[in-house]
């Protein structure tokens, strides 16, 4: 599906030439990341109002510090190279679900 969305030229015009950012490679920011998402899914039923957020971060930080943690690829690790493309074409999918269900609100 991404590389559907990236056959759009005008999704992509610009992306692939930014500055990269540098990751650091130690493993204690997913650790960390992880433990944080983990313990938001699991305050979410005491503080429903202040960690709402956390019930849609949670499930993509917790992928995300366990693609890192075992040494996989990330959506984030293009970003290196400066290349937003990947980044760029991912949002829509995940941002239509929920457009769709407030729109239905």
């Amino acid at each position: 599906m991404i590389e559907l969305l990236l056959t759009i030229p005008a999704l992509g015009a610009g992306l692939s030439r930014c500055r990269g950012i540098h990751l650091p490679a130690t493993k204690i920011i997913p650790t960390v990341t992880l433990a944080v998402a983990a313990a938001g899914l699991c305050l979410i039923g005491i503080y429903p109002d202040t960690l709402f957020a956390l019930l849609w971060l949670s499930p993509l930080l917790i992928v995300l510090s366990f693609q890192a943690l075992t040494g996989r690829p990330t959506p984030l690790h293009p970003l290196t190279r400066g290349d937003w493309r990947p980044l760029v074409a991912e949002t829509p999918l995940v941002g239509d679900p929920f457009s769709a269900a407030a729109v239905k609100a």
